[in-house]
């Protein structure tokens, strides 16, 4: 079972995303290890501040349970502090030109971003 179907508040999430074709959703945090997690960490990647305050206000993120806590940073931001490689953070929702290619392309290794979907293995 993948993130989304075991908390469909982060598919709505996802599908609410999709009006902002340059946003990245990544999950990181106890979503990836555990099966009772405190909060749904996401990561929103942006080129577009707007596009996130806009996604923000489409849902009562923080009101689910467990909530959804997010955090949003650019590109330069996530190299700057190897935010993926240092939490191990799972694409949720990858652009077909996004950060990963970006990040790529700074030298950041696709093992670094342990860019495999979420959800492959069993549960």
């Amino acid at each position: 079972m993948n993130a989304t179907e075991r908390w469909p508040i982060l598919g709505e999430l996802c599908r609410c995303a999709e009006l902002f074709p340059d946003l990245e959703l990544w999950v990181f945090g106890s979503v990836l290890t555990s099966q009772t997690p405190r909060d749904l960490d996401v990561l929103i990647v942006y080129s577009r501040r707007q596009d996130v305050q806009a996604l923000r206000a489409m849902g009562y993120w923080e009101m689910a349970i467990p909530e959804v806590d997010i955090i949003a940073m650019t590109i330069d931001e996530v190299d700057h502090y190897e935010f993926i490689h240092v939490t191990g953070a799972r694409p949720l929702r990858r652009t077909p030109t996004g950060c990963s290619d970006v990040l790529l392309g700074l030298g950041i290794t696709s093992e670094r971003l342990a860019i495999e979907p979420m959800g492959t293995g069993s549960s």
